[in-house]
């Protein structure tokens, strides 16, 4: 899987990919498997990719390039999920957009260390498995939830 397409994701390097030509840029920048790498943002039709890595360096890359790279998936956006049948558990770990957001989510039972899983994309409704109780969500709401599979990796 290459590089999560979604702001605020979070992924760790696994390879390099098969392009010898970002590998070798990636290399002499320090990037290296095992780097962990945060989507800061991408531009219009996911081209180009802006990458946060560890250190606080931070790289563009085209779409495609970031696409190739071998990536487990740590967090992704709630909005991100895809709402297959058998939607494993999900572990909420944090909120964007600070204490109002917190507290609104916090009054309908969602806090970081949540479980939950996916039953609708429309509306957008997660089963929080704490309180036993459905939660219906706009998207802006579930853009703001970042969310990693329950026994980490490939969110």
């Amino acid at each position: 899987m290459g590089v999560p397409p979604y702001p605020n994701s979070t992924c760790i390097l696994r390879s390099l990919g098969s392009n010898r030509l970002v590998a070798r840029r990636l290399a002499k920048m320090g990037i290296l498997p095992g780097s962990e790498l945060r989507v800061v943002r991408t531009g219009p039709m996911g081209d180009p990719v802006e990458l946060a890595v560890e250190g606080g360096q931070s790289v563009a890359l085209r779409g495609k390039e970031a696409r190739g790279l071998e990536c487990e998936h740590i967090t992704v956006p709630l909005l991100a999920l895809k709402g297959q049948k058998g939607e494993p558990v999900y572990c909420i770990r944090q909120f964007l957009g600070g204490r109002h957001i917190a507290h609104k989510l916090g009054e309908r039972g969602l806090r970081p260390g949540s479980r939950l899983q996916l039953l609708r994309r429309r509306p957008f409704t997660v089963l929080c498995l704490e309180t036993g109780a459905p939660v219906v969500l706009g998207n802006g709401e579930a853009a703001k939830i970042l969310v990693e599979a329950e026994g980490g990796g490939d969110a």
